[in-house]
């Protein structure tokens, strides 16, 4: 499968290339970077672009048969006012979904968030529901996830797209027991309980491609033991069938 992955230059796409190209699909990367020398090799095209200009995404998704969006606002500042992150995540979500309408490409993926880092009271979060905003530091951020994935729902009922949001927890390197920076897990509070592998997100991006689904589903993606009965993650092992491989289970 020909798939356009957009955010392909941030930290969490290597091994998302890296599981997809081993698994026979062609990737298109489209970002505003360069990717690493490693993530480039893997791609059979980058187009270094804005995800705000729609006739780019057009152009680079030609020919392709899904689109995994990734893409995301992630500088120090972008959340201290709401001009940058609605231009890059919400706006960039209706472009990725309009390109996927009007180029007849059936699928999209839309790497969410899940509101690991907030305080529930009910025993289960169904994430069919419309994502929970915080009210602290974090809302602009969750707001526009939030409306990213509503652009989603929208464009699978209007336009019979089926859309597969994966809400992912906070991503760090199980293999190695740490953060993305290299942290040791065990010094890491912020969101224990909501911790999710690297290679798993991949994995489940790889399976969300061709699950036998259609219409519009929001997933978690959390791999830590505890998420189990909040996030309802054995509805999203058996949609996506596959099992997670870090249960995080000395944390």
């Amino acid at each position: 499968m020909r798939i356009l992955l957009t955010g392909v230059s941030g930290r969490t796409a290597e091994p998302i290339v890296q599981t997809l190209s081993t698994a026979g699909h062609q990737l298109v990367g489209f970002d505003q970077l360069p990717p690493s020398p490693i993530t480039e090799a893997l791609l059979q095209r980058f187009v270094r672009g804005d995800i705000g200009h729609s006739d780019e995404i057009i152009s680079a998704a030609a020919g392709c048969e899904a689109i995994l969006h990734a893409a995301v606002a992630v500088g120090d500042n972008d959340y201290t006012q709401p001009e940058i992150p609605f231009a890059t995540n919400v706006k960039g979500a209706y472009n990725i979904f309009e390109t996927a309408r009007r180029s007849n490409i059936g699928r999209v993926l839309l790497t969410s968030s899940a509101p690991v880092h907030l305080t529930h009271t009910n025993p289960v979060l169904d994430a069919q529901r419309p994502l929970p905003v915080s009210t602290g530091d974090d809302h602009l951020y969750d707001l526009t996830k939030r409306l990213q994935e509503e652009i989603g729902r929208s464009y699978s009922e209007t336009f019979g797209l089926t859309t597969v949001i994966l809400r992912l927890g906070h991503i760090v390197d199980g293999a190695q027991q740490t953060t993305l920076d290299g942290t040791p897990l065990a010094q890491l509070n912020y969101c224990r309980g909501g911790w999710v592998d690297r290679t798993d997100v991949a994995y489940a991006c790889l399976q969300a491609l061709t699950a036998p689904v259609k219409g519009y589903h929001a997933l978690h993606i959390i791999g830590a033991y505890q998420a189990d009965a909040l996030y309802n993650i054995g509805r999203t092992e058996e949609i996506l069938n596959m099992r997670f491989q870090y249960r995080f289970k000395n944390y």
